[in-house]
């Protein structure tokens, strides 16, 4: 009997198992094409998702499966599905854009043939290439008024006319421009409109998913984000104003909650946090929400930093200085706090994928003038690989602007010139020959305006003006900047040695040979090479500045004749002596007569902090005298005039002491004649060079003001960090750093005192 009721339990259970349900299989994405983050995807590529379960045809939607370009709003396009492969296709009804950063997203609405939904949305973008036609040199396009202070600049199709359109935001001014696009990279006068005080951000999006991109302005001043919304043909009409944290900085625009429509998101740098405005789906948005965004969060991307298919926030904090990613759940709730340290104050950042792994790395400038690379190991964690100095930064722009794939770099400068950084496809990069284009460079953006396939450079500088670079052909084997000869197509101008890396295209001789390559560098014509240069085979020449193929060198100090100079030196006050027509000597007073040479070389000690006049050799000039002579003498020479170094060249003298080496001479320049003139008591080896710093400019940030006596109070009393060089802090010029340099400095910048003077 036990046993026959051992048997009917077992047949109960057995038919109760079978009355379970199974639980269903929640739905993945199995891959996509293209995938996270790639980069120089073809224009027309169509886009594909496969899942690892069947998939209900009916659910995949445009609505479900929604596609966002950048440059031209919502995509519209043929969405197909194959159930043997379980892949769902998006077929765009136009080729996408060069340069456009498309987003994805496939909302939880998508299900499987078991009605059974994704557990979480899944939002990824990519980068659409550009012609692959070596490029990378820049011609001005044309130059446009453009308002006072423009701090920020968009490009985008406004008007649905396929061409790229520019938007900028004044600070001074409170407005939003509009400039549109002739059809060939040309623009019409901008047209203003008033947006809130002090804009501090600039975003575009299809926040209506209409097809036509609109715009979001974040507002220093009233703490808002303002909304416009475009009318279909690139004129905006103000939609609404919502309310943020204080003090908002940067704004961006990504699908956050990963329901197929954009939001919009604000750093906030006053309460230490970030807001969030939902999109409602009708280009409404939802009140903020705000997450902790760490100290004073200043700049403000969005990008799936870890892969998973979500848009997580990168923030980069003021003070201290951090760098903060916030990963997201993928329903738009930020989480997990994660802070990396940064050395310096940052002022600008770009997340882009720099090596070509499919993860987004950063580019950070930083208050030293630095260009720091942080390269991600795919799980939102960045590590410093590279640092790049003495950029000269303001603001900066990414792009594949050479047409070989990867993302190189531009940066804007407070002076006349942008530096291109070039890709090496890894994450490191070659500073290329400088792009000269107004002065003081606010904003820069890049696009192809002109719709050649190639990416052109949009700034803006402080003087009111727009300037419109277009990128041309260039043929570049060494990958310089300048083109390799006999390529009728390069706007590039012919590179001096084509096979070997010379931005600077320095040729001392000017045989038309870079000195590079160039296997005698002789200055002066007599067949003996300068000294210095690592391609020459000829014989170095033992006096280069003065031809002299003889080489005589009667006292065999190898210093040729040609460069010792004798001059009689007599008993008296005010004794001149001229030994060359460019160097004159002045004794106040000589008590014994002698003879006092004077030998020229272009070797001597070792100059820290001192760089190599443009276009010439390094001068050093050392005296000997056999004469008496009393109290000082004054030392003056020619140089050679340049637009960017006359005021900042130098006269010293070298002591040969353990306990220093150099020391200033109290000089003045002469700019009318060409004059440098220097006092002192000893007669030494005297160079004249260039110096790699602004006198009174402690803290390096190329101007003098109350920053650098701040930064010379904390070195001297609070062991703050060292001015590099030295010298730059020494704004009395008593050949030490000390609050006396910070007084000088104050009375200068606030009382109209004298200028820094530095050694």
């Amino acid at each position: 009997m036990k046993r026959l009721l051992f048997h009917a339990a077992l047949a109960v259970g057995a038919m109760l198992q079978l009355a379970t349900p199974i639980a269903a299989q929640i739905p993945q994405v199995l891959s996509t094409s293209p995938v996270q983050n790639e980069l120089d995807v073809p224009a027309a590529n169509d886009i594909t998702v496969t899942f690892d379960v069947d998939m209900d045809a009916a659910s995949i939607t445009s609505s479900t499966f929604s596609v966002h370009s950048a440059l031209s709003g919502k995509v519209n396009g043929t969405i197909g599905y194959d159930t043997p492969s379980r892949t769902a296709t998006f077929d765009p009804d136009a080729d996408f854009g060069a340069g456009a950063i498309i987003s994805v997203t496939l909302t939880t609405g998508i299900h499987s043939g078991d009605a059974t939904p994704l557990d979480r949305p899944y939002v990824w973008s990519f980068k659409v290439g550009a012609d692959d036609v070596p490029s990378g040199a820049f011609t001005i396009g044309g130059v446009y008024e453009a308002g006072s202070r423009l701090n920020r600049i968009r490009a985008a199709d406004f008007n649905q006319d396929d061409f790229q359109d520019i938007a900028t935001t004044s600070y001074n001014y409170n407005t939003l421009s509009i400039m549109l696009n002739n059809g060939d990279g040309t623009f019409l006068p901008r047209v203003e409109y008033s947006v809130s005080d002090d804009p501090s951000g600039l975003t575009t999006g299809d926040f209506d998913a209409d097809g036509d991109i609109d715009l979001a302005i974040s507002s220093h001043d009233t703490d808002s984000i303002n909304v416009f919304i475009n009318a279909g043909d690139g004129s905006f009409v103000p939609d609404a104003d919502y309310s943020v944290g204080h003090f908002p900085n940067e704004v961006v625009t990504v699908d956050f909650d990963g329901d197929g429509d954009l939001d919009l998101a604000t750093s906030n740098y006053s309460t230490d946090d970030i807001s969030i405005l939902y999109n409602n789906g009708d280009a409404s948005f939802a009140p903020a929400v705000a997450f902790s965004g760490g100290n004073q969060p200043r700049h403000l991307l969005a990008a799936d930093v870890n892969n998973d298919g979500a848009f997580d926030a990168i923030i980069t904090n003021y003070y201290p200085t951090q760098m903060s990613v916030i990963f997201n759940d993928g329903f738009g709730n930020l989480y997990d706090h994660t802070i990396f340290d940064f050395d310096d104050t940052p002022i600008f950042q770009l997340a882009e994928d720099l090596d070509g792994d499919h993860d987004v790395d950063l580019m950070i400038l930083d208050a030293w003038d630095s260009l720091n690379i942080f390269l991600n190991d795919g799980t939102g964690t960045f590590l410093r690989e590279s640092v790049y100095f003495k950029v000269r930064n303001y603001y900066g722009a990414s792009a594949d602007l050479d047409g070989d794939g990867d993302q190189d770099l531009v940066i804007g400068s407070n002076d006349s010139s942008i530096t291109f950084f070039r890709n090496n496809g890894d994450g490191t990069f070659l500073e290329q020959s400088e792009i000269i284009a107004g002065y003081d460079h606010y904003a820069i953006g890049a696009a192809d305006v002109n719709n050649d396939g190639k990416i052109d450079l949009i700034v803006a500088d402080n003087y009111d003006s727009l300037y419109i670079l277009f990128n041309g052909t260039c043929y570049d084997s060494d990958q310089d900047g300048w083109g390799d000869p006999g390529y009728a197509e390069n706007v590039c101008a012919d590179d001096n040695c084509p096979d070997t890396f010379n931005p600077d295209q320095a040729d001392l001789d000017g045989d038309g040979i870079g000195d590079v390559c160039d296997e005698c560098t002789d200055h002066d014509g007599d067949g003996f090479g300068d000294p210095g240069f690592m391609a020459n085979t000829c014989t170095q020449d033992n006096c280069p500045f003065y031809y002299n193929p003889g080489q005589e060198d009667m006292n065999g100090d190898g210093i040729g004749d040609a460069c010792t100079f004798e001059v009689f030196t007599p008993v008296g006050t005010d004794v001149e002596l001229v030994f060359t027509d460019s160097v004159a000597l002045t004794f106040d007073e000589v008590t014994q007569s002698g003879t006092t040479v004077m030998m020229m070389t272009s070797e001597g000690p070792a100059l820290p902090y001192y760089r190599q006049v443009p276009g010439d050799l390094l001068h050093y000039y050392q005296f000997e005298t056999t004469a008496e002579y009393a109290d000082m003498f004054d030392i003056c020479m020619t140089y050679c005039d340049g637009p960017f170094y006359k005021e900042m060249i130098r006269m010293e003298e070298y002591r040969g002491l353990w306990w220093i080496d150099w020391a200033g001479i109290t000089s003045h320049i002469e700019p009318e004649n060409n004059y440098l003139c220097g006092r002192s008591r000893m007669l030494t080896t005297v160079t004249l060079g260039q110096v790699d710093y602004v006198c009174g400019d402690a803290n390096n940030d190329r101007s003098v003001n109350v920053g650098d006596c701040v930064y010379v109070i904390e070195y001297t009393f609070n062991y703050g960090p060292a001015p590099l060089p030295r010298q730059s802090a020494d704004a009395n010029a008593d050949n030490n750093v000390n609050i006396g340099d910070a007084v000088w400095v104050l009375c200068y910048v606030f009382k109209g005192g004298p200028p820094p003077c530095c050694p």
